[in-house]
């Protein structure tokens, strides 16, 4: 990984050889386990909560897309999904940049590898989504802005020139693809009034959690990263996100991705400290006509 000399590169450590299996191994060499089917989620709910609760919040449930970080290998070639490294691009492509510093390149995702998951549907059927963010809003420096480019043709991308790149490189990492159905986070809007009893909501929150770690082992779960096309915003502090809170609902506003920490098994890259998560949310209306260029950018960090 290349050096950056700014203050504002995001976090990647290189730690003790002791810690090294459980921080940056364990979940790069795994696959995904499989997450809770609709039928476990409701009866659990419906244990637990009141009948109208459980009504509530499994009503607004959605598809999500799990982006489950793996060990890059030898097959890994920039025209497929992964996280950091250097992407292809088109020939024409100028690389984003904010007050003359170019942006950290983040994902990409292939979208024909989507396809048969749930929730694909809702997202372009092929070419290359590619997500990219400058620094100071990655590390809290600044609010941040973010970019997302959709790239129809695949064929026709070409490697990114060395000149062109920022300093800092994120950590390469593959990707696999955990669907899953995914809830309201607790402090969402959309449940502000179903959730306004704390007992209710705590026990609410409990259950998300258990469900959000289902196949993970406790002593890893601290450190796995949840990153996820679609569904719901898992939120880092006790608020939802800019662009939900203050857009008008008619709106809809939604995720498009959420990007937390990672790991590829030698190196970790994390935003803010080991708590932080990106996100690129978008209008309903512009992800249906497939203008991610409208797309907002927000962050939340411990």
């Amino acid at each position: 990984m290349a050096t950056h000399d700014s203050s504002s590169a995001p976090k990647t450590q290189r730690l003790d050889p002791a810690e090294v299996r459980r921080l940056l191994q364990w979940q790069p060499n795994v696959v995904p386990p499989e997450p809770p089917w609709r039928g476990e989620i409701e009866a659990t709910l419906s244990a637990a909560l009141p009948q109208e609760v459980v009504v509530e919040v499994m009503g607004p449930a959605r598809p999500a897309i799990g982006l489950w970080p793996q060990r890059p290998d030898k097959r890994l070639t920039p025209t497929v999904t992964q996280f950091g490294g250097v992407p292809n691009v088109p020939r024409d492509f100028v690389w984003p940049m904010e007050d003359g510093e170019r942006f950290l390149f983040l994902a990409s995702i292939n979208c024909a590898e989507l396809h048969g998951l749930p929730g694909s549907e809702q997202l372009p059927s092929s070419g290359i989504l590619a997500f990219f963010a400058d620094p100071n809003g990655v590390t809290a420096l600044d609010f941040g802005v973010g970019h997302v480019c959709h790239w129809l043709s695949v064929d026709d991308l070409v490697p990114a020139t060395p000149e062109a790149v920022p300093n800092e490189i994120l950590p390469l990492a593959g990707m696999a693809f955990r669907p899953f159905l995914d809830l309201p986070d607790q402090w969402s809007v959309a449940l502000a009034q179903i959730l306004s009893d704390r007992e209710v909501r705590d026990r609410y929150a409990a259950i998300r959690s258990a469900f959000r770690n289902h196949g993970i082992p406790e002593d890893e779960r601290y450190y796995s990263g949840f990153t996820k096309l679609l569904g719901w915003p898992s939120l880092v502090q006790w608020h939802d996100l800019d662009a939900i809170e203050t857009e008008p609902a008619s709106r809809d506003i939604r995720l498009l991705l959420q990007l937390d920490m990672y790991a590829n098994g030698t190196e970790r890259a994390d935003w803010g400290g080991t708590g932080g998560s990106l996100y690129f949310t978008i209008a309903n209306a512009d992800l249906v006509g497939a203008r991610f260029t409208n797309c907002d950018f927000d962050r939340q960090f411990t």
